[in-house]
């Protein structure tokens, strides 16, 4: 199994360290991450067309060392969310007991830092473009049950609950590609912000025993 995330991030400030240039820049990191997981283990067949867009949110730090005024190497620490969303389907509790409809969300969380080369054009507001490898570390897996309709008797009244389960079922390093785009606008002389959209492509299958023991 793989994983993909689209991020948006704000980099809500830039601390600099000067001798003749700035030279060295930390951020914060904060935004929403539109997370999946994809290739072996996620083809539910009868299910592929209850599955759904899963958003979460993304915090981390960020560094940036600039080479020249164009370029930088630039790296972050964050916490993503991936996750598989299969949207009203009949589910169980953790006891089997069935009920008629609700949702399935197979969460992960990673806390992902790649390595990236920078290159940057404009002059007060700048582009970026940057390319890289990245490495993740597993934090959370979990199964997220959500009751929307039980089988209920005329007249009575359903009621919501959730049901969440510890997995292992997905392998504790994943590794990719990372690249991504954004614009970085001034605010003060040592304080910027940056929009950013970042995909860290998974290259490795992450699920431990797949086909015999999937997601």
């Amino acid at each position: 199994m793989k994983n993909i995330a689209v991020v948006v991030i704000f980099i809500f400030s830039s601390l600099n360290s000067k001798a003749q240039a700035r030279k060295i820049e930390l951020g914060i990191r904060a935004g929403i991450n539109l997370g999946s997981l994809y290739g072996l283990g996620t083809d539910f067949t009868y299910f592929n067309q209850n599955k759904k867009d899963f958003f979460g949110g993304v915090v981390g730090l960020q560094f940036r060392y600039r080479l020249s005024p164009r370029y930088a190497l630039k790296t972050f620490i964050q916490l993503e969310q991936n996750a598989i969303f299969l949207h009203d389907i009949t589910v169980q509790d953790p006891s089997s007991y069935e009920y008629k409809q609700g949702d399935k969300i197979y969460k992960q969380s990673y806390i992902n830092m790649p390595i990236l080369f920078e290159r940057s054009f404009g002059n007060r507001v700048t582009f970026n473009f940057n390319g890289g490898l990245f490495l993740g570390v597993l934090v959370k897996d979990v199964l997220v049950t959500k009751v929307k309709q039980q089988f209920i008797s005329f007249g009575q009244q359903p009621t919501n609950e959730t049901f969440e389960a510890k997995k292992n079922n997905h392998k504790l390093f994943n590794l990719g590609l990372s690249f991504g785009t954004g614009v970085l606008l001034p605010v003060t002389k040592k304080i910027f912000v940056s929009i950013n959209i970042q995909d860290n492509l998974g290259l490795m299958n992450i699920a431990k025993d797949y086909p015999n023991n999937s997601l």
